[in-house]
């Protein structure tokens, strides 16, 4: 048995067949290489190109504070074949998250996790927000709704995560 099903069995995930319209291809945990949990999920249905999953979750693990500085990341080949997808598409995320400074790679040792420019990249993600919540007060202006029922709609697509 591989890892990958292991993991779903140990989770007592359904293994989807690929008939299944929107499903999770893998998750992947560095766990068993001896680095920090990790999981990376990988979805065929999401719309968004693969190394981008891979680079947009390996990114909030290091800015929430779960991937600490010097944390090992998973290989890009390990990564590669556990997810069963191409080596090209991880080293791609991988390069993002470098030249982001988020990672920095040490020949023949692997890639590790950094917080030096943790606080700049905190900073330029809040000020994200702060633009999409204008846009979202803009148009709930132009539709009529209340700031309570903007607030309602909030909890209710944060519950839809969980």
């Amino acid at each position: 048995m591989d890892s990958i099903t292991q993991i779903f069995i140990e989770r007592n995930a359904p293994i989807l067949d690929s008939t299944t319209k929107l499903c999770i291809l893998f998750i992947y945990s560095n766990e068993q290489e001896g680095g920090s949990p990790t999981e990376i999920l990988i979805s065929s249905a999401s719309g968004q190109p693969i190394y981008n999953q891979i680079h947009t979750q390996i990114k909030a693990l290091i800015l929430s504070g779960q991937l600490h500085e010097g944390d090992i990341l998973p290989s890009i080949r390990a990564l590669a074949r556990d997810l069963r997808i191409s080596v090209i598409t991880t080293k791609r995320a991988y390069d993002e998250l470098e030249q982001e400074g988020l990672v920095y790679t040490v020949a023949g040792k692997g890639c590790f996790a950094t917080r030096k420019n943790i606080r700049h990249m905190q900073e330029e993600t809040r000020r994200e927000v702060e633009s999409k919540l204008h846009d979202v007060h803009s148009l709930a202006k132009a539709c009529g709704l209340s700031t309570e029922e903007v607030i309602n709609l909030y909890r209710a697509l944060s519950k839809e995560e969980l």
